[in-house]
């Protein structure tokens, strides 16, 4: 994925926060030209993940490897997913079972990731993924999302639900792990 950055090396400021929708295939079925297959597996799928666009799956491969984010690919009989929006390797689930066609899809308004910029130093842009099952509360609010600035353990936790503001960028309550006090963070891209 490209990263927009200026002559500085600083990302752009925030403007406004750009609520981004999967499209892992093209209309005819063919793959959109970002992505590229990484493997393919026999599995099993349910309705139902992490990402708020209503139509995902939850797929469980050989090896007991579980995709969060699958999207039904009914022309080739399979399910394609990813592990997060930045990642471009698809691992199909081939002869996905059950027969998922006519299935009531489970919807979360919670979105799938978020990029934001990091409140404490907001040249540092944060990737968070949703977090599922039980987490914990700060603040009153649950934790929703780990961020990570590249590294492997969470820098902080998104909380709560995003703010949206009408003609400003969205905001979300977010808890660095290395500090008491819970701050407001811009919220630069949201993924359903």
């Amino acid at each position: 994925m490209i990263r927009m950055v200026t002559a500085d090396g600083k990302p752009p400021p925030v403007t406004r926060t750009d609520v981004r929708v999967m499209h892992l295939r093209h209309p005819d079925g063919t793959l959109a030209a970002e992505y590229r297959i990484a493997g393919r597996s026999p599995g099993e799928c349910n309705v139902g993940s992490l990402s708020s666009d209503p139509e995902t799956l939850t797929c469980f491969a050989e090896g007991s490897v579980i995709y969060k984010s699958c999207w039904p690919d009914p022309r080739h009989g399979s399910a394609d997913c990813l592990t997060s929006p930045w990642d471009q390797e698809i691992r199909i689930i081939r002869d996905p079972d059950p027969d998922l066609s006519g299935a009531e899809y489970i919807h979360v308004r919670t979105p799938w990731a978020l990029e934001l910029r990091d409140p404490r130093r907001p040249d540092a842009t944060l990737r968070c993924m949703s977090l599922g099952g039980a987490t914990f509360v700060i603040d009153g609010q649950r934790a929703n999302w780990a961020c990570r600035s590249g590294e492997v353990e969470p820098v902080g936790y998104a909380l709560g639900e995003p703010a949206r503001h009408a003609g400003r960028p969205w905001t979300v309550s977010f808890w660095p792990s290395d500090d008491d006090e819970v701050r407001q963070a811009t919220i630069a891209t949201v993924w359903k």
